[in-house]
């Protein structure tokens, strides 16, 4: 799993809803810093704690009905 890819990808989702990337870590319960850390891969999340990013990234617009 390519995390980084992930989050740009899910980046890409948010931009096509006007959601900002730090409502979207609030609405998960992660702080703003891990998700610059999980995108630069310096580290990467739980399995826990990506499984509920990817359950709310579900939810999301795809980018491509921008």
């Amino acid at each position: 799993m390519d995390i980084p890819a992930e989050v740009r990808a899910i980046e890409a989702r948010l931009a096509a809803d006007r959601r900002s990337v730090r409502w979207f870590c609030q609405s998960v319960g992660i702080n703003t810093s891990t998700w610059q850390r999980w995108k630069s891969g310096s580290n990467g999340p739980t399995l826990r704690v990506w499984s509920a990013v990817q359950k709310a990234a579900a939810k999301l617009p795809s980018a491509e009905a921008a």
